[in-house]
Parts: C-alpha cells; sequence; structure tokens
C-alpha cells in the first residue's frame, strides 16, 4: 500500500498488513497512522475536480454559443431596409 506522510507529504510503500499501524516517516520522523490508498484517494480527488472543471467550462461554452447564435437569428423590422423586396410566398 502506498501512504504519505501528513507533515512532509514524503510518500511511502508499505505493506498491506501495516494498515492502522503506527509508523514513523524516514523523511521528517514524524509519527503517524499508515492508511492504505490515502495517496490514490488524493489522486482520484484531483483528478475528478480536474474532469468536472473542464466539463463545466465545456458546457457554459455550449451555452455561450447557443446564446450568441439564437441572437443573431433574431431579425426586427428595425433591421430590415426600406427598399428591400417583399418576400415571395411559394
Amino acid at each position: 500500500m502506498l501512504t504519505q506522510c501528513p507533515n512532509c507529504h514524503a510518500r511511502a510503500k508499505l505493506p498491506d498488513a501495516r494498515a492502522g499501524a503506527k509508523v514513523r516517516c524516514a523523511e521528517c520522523s514524524r509519527v503517524f497512522v499508515a492508511r492504505a490508498n490515502e495517496v490514490a484517494a488524493k489522486a482520484r480527488a484531483a483528478r475528478l475536480t480536474l474532469v468536472l472543471g473542464g466539463l463545466l467550462g465545456i458546457l457554459a461554452l455550449v451555452a455561450l454559443l447557443v446564446s450568441l447564435q439564437s441572437e443573431s437569428q433574431i431579425v426586427s423590422a428595425a433591421d430590415t431596409p426600406v427598399n428591400a423586396p417583399a418576400p415571395v410566398d411559394e
């Protein structure tokens, strides 16, 4: 299992049997409880945050484009030239 020191953030690979045991960090000598997959869980959470942020950005961009598209299709009578030929119905 991978674990990470809460003090200096040094990573260590320990046998799975050490999960929940008190361990001493080889870098800063702080004693902490080894938690299984703590590093992997933090990495997954960070990736999920990035993915959700990207999706929200894409959604905002699509909404903006749809808004701009619908605004450009609205034509009022004031926008029609006075000497324009009348539309022909066929």
